[in-house]
């Protein structure tokens, strides 16, 4: 009797509390109520519709989607599910809960507020990672005005392109420049930065 008890407690346990996030409150300290402005979590594209990625573009949030992880091992080397790592950027503080709720629809029952926003867009690569995989950065998606990688170098160097680019034209205007813009993914990703966006356009004007 008692070990049924004990059997039905830490199955109830482990359905309504580890699978909501809590196991990260009591692991770090966490409070389920604390407010964060980024998320992170895991997604497995084969449990999802084949519409998942539109299916978050709808939810109006600023989203960062690593490219597919698919040579992932674990310790012991087998290899694990493929996945994409999620990054929720908002534009005002949100609590685990409030975010879970956003995700019913794709099943997530674990997300992890993010403390160093920079740090964890590089691991959607494993730009840092000796002994992992290296993904490429060109196959991160950024949904509804979301950045990849703001404060990197690149975002620098790939502005720097861009003005070389209208200088070897000898100038253009805005039209030109979105019609080339479109050839280039790069590009794109990095004009959906205001900041970046409004110094290009400043130099297009002359």
């Amino acid at each position: 009797m008692v070990c049924s008890i004990i059997s039905y407690q830490h199955n109830f346990f482990k359905k309504s509390i580890a699978q909501t996030s809590i196991l990260y409150i009591i692991l770090l300290g966490g409070d389920f109520m604390d407010r964060y402005r980024n998320f992170a979590f895991v997604l497995y594209p084969e449990s999802q519709t084949n519409d998942w990625v539109l299916q978050l573009e709808e939810l109006k949030i600023p989203t960062i989607i690593s490219p597919l992880h698919d040579l992932d091992y674990t310790d012991t080397g087998q290899l694990k599910k493929a996945h994409h790592h999620i990054i929720f950027k908002f534009d005002s503080v949100k609590t685990i809960k409030q975010v879970l709720f956003l995700l019913i629809p794709f099943h997530i029952d674990y997300v992890e507020p993010i403390q160093a926003i920079n740090s964890y867009e590089r691991y959607l690569c494993h730009l840092d990672s000796i002994d992992k995989t290296h993904y490429n950065k060109d196959d991160v998606v950024c949904l509804n005005g979301a950045t990849y990688l703001d404060n990197d170098d690149s975002s620098y160097d790939t502005f720097c392109e861009i003005i070389d680019f209208i200088d070897s034209c000898n100038g253009m205007n805005v039209p030109a420049f979105i019609f080339v813009l479109k050839q280039h993914p790069k590009w794109v990703k990095l004009c959906t930065n205001y900041s970046y966006l409004r110094l290009i356009e400043l130099y297009l004007k002359g």
